[in-house]
C-alpha cells in the first residue's frame, strides 16, 4: 500500500489535503504537529474515504510539535477517541496512552543519528509493553549501507507486521526496496515542499518515474548510481535521475517485464556484491554525478572493461558468471553515431581522438572496426605516440591538430590534468575519474583544445557526454560543427543494457 503523509497547518487546508491524497492513496497520514491551531480530529478524518493514520511528533522524535508534552499527549488522546485506522505513538505516547476503541496502535521508534539494533527484541517489547498493532521504524537512509538495516527490519517475518521510513537521500531507494519485499505500506509526500521527513518523495515520483505500485516480489531491480535528483543545479532535464529511471520503467511496461529502476548510491562497497545479491540487481548503470570515492569504489568493484586499463569508471557494471564485470558500451555508442553522419560507416574517414588517457584504447579499436582512419592526439605529445605504436596507429603532434585535415574530432580523457571550469558547470563532464585524468580542457593554454580548432565541416563527438551536454560540445556548435548529441548515445547506451538484462528490444 502507499501512505500519503499530509502536513497541514490549517484545518481548511486540512481538508484539502486530505481528500487529495485520498484520490492517490491507500493509506493517510494526517502529521498534527504541523497545525498552528488545534484541530477537531474526528471533524478531519470523518471525511476522508480512505484509512487514516494519526500522528503528532515531538521535535525529540522527528516532529514539529513544541506545545509541551501534556498538551501533545491530549491530542493524540483526542486522536484516538475519533477512532481512525492508526495512532501513531512514539514509546514516551505508548506508556502514557492506553489502548482505546478499535484504533490499532502504530508504535514508532525514530533514531535521529544512526540504525537501531536488535530489531526482533524491539518489536517483540513493543507488543509486550506498548500493546503494538504495528511497528514503524525511521532513521537516517543517506545510502544503502545505511538503508540496509531497515530493510532488513521490514523484509523479517516478526509478530505485528513492521514498516519503515528512510531519512535523507536513501529514501527513495528503501522506499522502493520494501515495495519488493512486501512491506505492508510505503511513505510518500503530497508534493514538493509538503515533505514529513527530508528525501520523502512526491507520490508523483513514486508513481510516474519509478512506478512503484508495479514492484512486487517478482520485480527485479536494475541500479541507478550518481544520476542527480531531478531540479538539482547539476541536473540535466533528459539525464537527471527521474527522467533516466521514467525512461526505462516505461520501456519495461512496453515489454512486459519485471525489471524496474532503482535509484542507488552505494555508501561502502565491502559488502554491496552480497547487498545486489540479495536485491536480486544484476546491473547498474553509472551517471555523471558519481563523487570520487563512489566512482573510485565502482571501478574497483567489478573487472575492467575490455580495452581499458581499469582506471577510469565504466558506464555500467553487469553481473556474469564470473563476477562483476564493466561494460564501456558508450564508446561503441559514440562511434555508432558518429557513422551514422557518414552512411552508416567510417571507412576512409579521417577520426582524431584527443585523449590517450583511460579508455582511448577501447575507443580507437572501436572506431577501426567501423572502418576509420585513427589519429591520436594529447597534450603529452610522448603519451600519444606510445598509445598510437601499441595500435598501430598514427600520432598527431598536439600544437599540429589544428593543422591537419580530419574529418571527425572525438574528444575523450587526457592522459593527465583534469576537467576545465567552464565543462565542471556541465553535467557530461562532472564525473571525477579516479586517476586523476579527466576530458581534454578546452579554452586557452598548452594543454587546451582551442576553440578556432572548430571548422563548421567538422563532425564533432565526446565520449565523455553519455548523460548529459558539455563545454566541447557546446562550443562546436556555437562554431556550426554537426554535433554527436548525447541524446543519442544516451539512448543507445540505456538499451544496450536493457538488452543485457531482459533479453529483450528496448522500445523507447
Amino acid at each position: 500500500m502507499l501512505c500519503i503523509a499530509v502536513t497541514p497547518s490549517s484545518r481548511t487546508l486540512a481538508k484539502v489535503d486530505l481528500l487529495n491524497a485520498a484520490r492517490r492513496a491507500d493509506l493517510v497520514e494526517l502529521c498534527l504537529d504541523h497545525f498552528s491551531k488545534d484541530p477537531d480530529v474526528g471533524d478531519l478524518i470523518a471525511g476522508c474515504p480512505k484509512p487514516v493514520i494519526v500522528s503528532c511528533r515531538s521535535t525529540q522524535h522527528g516532529g514539529r510539535f513544541d506545545g509541551g508534552e501534556t498538551h501533545r499527549l491530549g491530542l493524540l488522546r483526542q486522536a484516538i477517541v475519533a477512532g481512525p485506522a492508526y495512532v501513531e505513538l512514539d514509546v514516551d505516547a505508548a506508556e502514557a496512552l492506553p489502548r482505546f476503541g478499535e484504533t490499532k496502535r502504530l508504535v514508532a521508534f525514530h533514531s535521529p543519528h544512526k540504525p537501531l539494533k536488535k530489531i526482533e527484541a524491539t518489536v517483540e517489547r513493543a507488543v509486550k509493553e506498548f500493546h503494538a498493532d504495528a511497528v514503524k521504524f525511521t532513521w537516517p537512509t543517506p545510502h544503502l549501507s545505511a538503508a540496509w538495516p531497515l530493510i532488513y527490519a521490514v523484509s523479517q517475518k516478526l509478530s505485528v507486521p513492521v514498516v519503515g521510513q528512510g531519512i535523507g537521500a536513501g529514501g527513495l531507494t528503501f522506499s522502493l526496496i520494501a515495495r519488493r519485499f512486501g512491506c505492508p505500506w510505503i511513505y510518500a509526500a503530497l508534493e514538493k515542499g509538503m515533505e514529513d521527513v527530508p528525501g520523502q518523495p512526491t507520490v508523483e515520483e513514486l508513481d510516474a518515474c519509478y512506478d512503484a505500485r508495479s514492484i512486487d516480489r517478482r520485480t527485479r531491480f536494475v541500479a541507478f548510481a550518481g544520476f542527480p535528483p531531478n531540479g538539482s543545479e547539476d541536473a540535466d532535464a533528459d539525464a537527471a535521475r527521474g527522467a533516466i529511471c521514467g525512461r526505462w520503467n516505461a520501456a519495461a511496461r512496453t515489454a512486459g517485464v519485471p525489471h524496474r529502476a532503482l535509484p542507488l548510491e552505494a555508501g561502502r562497497f565491502d559488502h554491496l556484491g552480497e547487498m545486489l545479491r540479495i536485491l536480486k540487481v544484476r546491473a547498474a548503470a553509472l551517471g555523471p554525478a558519481l563523487g570520487a570515492e563512489a566512482a573510485a569504489g565502482w571501478s574497483r568493484f567489478a573487472a575492467p572493461a575490455p580495452g581499458t586499463d581499469g582506471r577510469s569508471t565504466p558506464t555500467a557494471v553487469v553481473k556474469e558468471d564470473d563476477g562483476w564485470r564493466s561494460r564501456a558500451s558508450a564508446r561503441a555508442a559514440t562511434a555508432d553515431a558518429l557513422a551514422a553522419y557518414f552512411g552508416g560507416h567510417l571507412e576512409r574517414r579521417q577520426v582524431a581522438v584527443l585523449g590517450a588517457g583511460p579508455g582511448a584504447t577501447g575507443l580507437c579499436r572501436t572506431l577501426r572496426d567501423r572502418g576509420a582512419t585513427v589519429a591520436i592526439a594529447d597534450p603529452d605529445d610522448d603519451a600519444a605516440a606510445a598509445l598510437a605504436r601499441s595500435l598501430n596507429a598514427r600520432a598527431a603532434l598536439w600544437r599540429a591538430v589544428y593543422m591537419t585535415h580530419f574529418d571527425a574530432l572525438i574528444r575523450g580523457e587526457a592522459t593527465s590534468g583534469g576537467v576545465s571550469k567552464s565543462a565542471a558547470l556541465t553535467v557530461g563532464g562532472t564525473r571525477p575519474d579516479p586517476s586523476g585524468a579527466g576530458p581534454v580542457p578546452i579554452g586557452e593554454g598548452p594543454r587546451a583544445f582551442a576553440e578556432s580548432g572548430f571548422e563548421p565541416r567538422l563532425k564533432i563527438a565526446d565520449v565523455t557526454a553519455v548523460w548529459g551536454d558539455t563545454d566541447f560540445l557546446a562550443a562546436a556548435r556555437r562554431h556550426g560543427c554537426t554535433v554527436v548529441e548525447p541524446a543519442a548515445v544516451r539512448s543507445a547506451v540505456l538499451a544496450d543494457l536493457f538488452r543485457t538484462v531482459t533479453e529483450t528490444e528496448w522500445l523507447d
